[in-house]
């Protein structure tokens, strides 16, 4: 009977000195993070953090890894898992969760928030995307309809309706500006109402327009000839203010200017103007005029 007291003792003295290691590695493991982290708070206290997420992550991680790394030693020494004592187990496995479980609780908010965050950031994008798309949509629909109602109104023939097209081209040209089609249009239907200092700047306006906007990577085809197709009727219309009057020297010039910078952007308006509608008038009065 005595040699099973003895044992019983035995048994009972390392279960608790088990219990007590185990209870030591995991007070261990929480004042060694308490201490990392309070050394962080004054280290920022002198040198302060810019950015305050970054800030509360480093301590966080400062406090974990300290921690990690006090198990580890206790471990390394013995004073957890040196006898498979089951309470000795259960308390280790307890200390490591609830050591997990507090990290856990102070990261998972701010990792939640940076998720918020991000999804707030998709979001705005997502609405100006939308925004965009919309206002595409628009301008696509008021060029539909400026241009639609152009071709109509030079078809027709009637003042009232070149007036009301010009009024519906200008309300929307600052968004149109560089486009090729409604600023032709427009400097036609000026011409029509017999406007033809305004129809000359508007489409020397679009030409310095274009030019502007493609300066950085420069024309391409389609850019080229809508520059010489705005010179050409610029000639036409300088030629129809002309005239009616007698031409000077200077003014056969300007015409002649005029028609070279078109055919420096499209060769076959070197030729064409000679059998162009507007042009041939002038052809038939001075039949030596020549742009060579």
């Amino acid at each position: 009977m005595s040699w099973l007291a003895s044992e019983c003792t035995l048994q009972l003295t390392n279960f608790h000195l088990s219990v007590m290691k185990t209870c030591l590695c995991i007070g261990m493991a929480g004042a060694f993070g308490g201490l990392t982290g309070g050394m962080y708070r004054r280290l920022t206290e002198m040198v302060p953090c810019p950015d305050a997420k970054k800030d509360y992550v480093c301590f966080l991680l400062c406090g974990a890894v300290s921690a990690f790394a006090a198990m580890v030693i206790c471990k390394w020494l013995g004073l957890v898992f040196d006898n498979p004592n089951p309470m000795s187990r259960v308390l280790y496995t307890i200390g490591v969760s609830m050591l997990a479980g507090f990290f856990a609780m102070r990261i998972l908010p701010h990792i939640g928030g940076v998720i918020d965050d991000k999804f707030k950031q998709l979001h705005d994008e997502l609405a100006e995307n939308r925004k965009q798309f919309a206002r595409t949509l628009k301008d696509v629909s008021d060029y539909n309809r400026v241009v639609g109602r152009a071709e109509v109104a030079l078809a027709t023939n009637a003042k009232s309706d070149y007036l009301e097209s010009i009024s519906c081209i200008e309300s929307v040209l600052e968004k149109f500006k560089h486009r090729r089609t409604i600023n032709i249009y427009y400097g036609r239907l000026l011409r029509r109402v017999e406007r033809y200092d305004d129809a000359i700047k508007a489409l020397q306006n679009f030409i310095n327009n274009l030019l502007e906007a493609k300066k950085q990577f420069g024309l391409i085809d389609n850019d080229k000839k809508a520059v010489a197709a705005a010179y050409f009727n610029i000639a036409c219309y300088k030629w129809i203010k002309y005239r009616s009057g007698e031409l000077t020297e200077t003014m056969l010039e300007d015409l002649k200017s005029t028609l070279k910078k078109a055919a420096s952007y499209n060769h076959e308006c070197a030729t064409s103007w000679k059998t162009d509608d507007d042009l041939k008038s002038l052809v038939e009065k001075y039949p030596s005029f020549s742009i060579d």
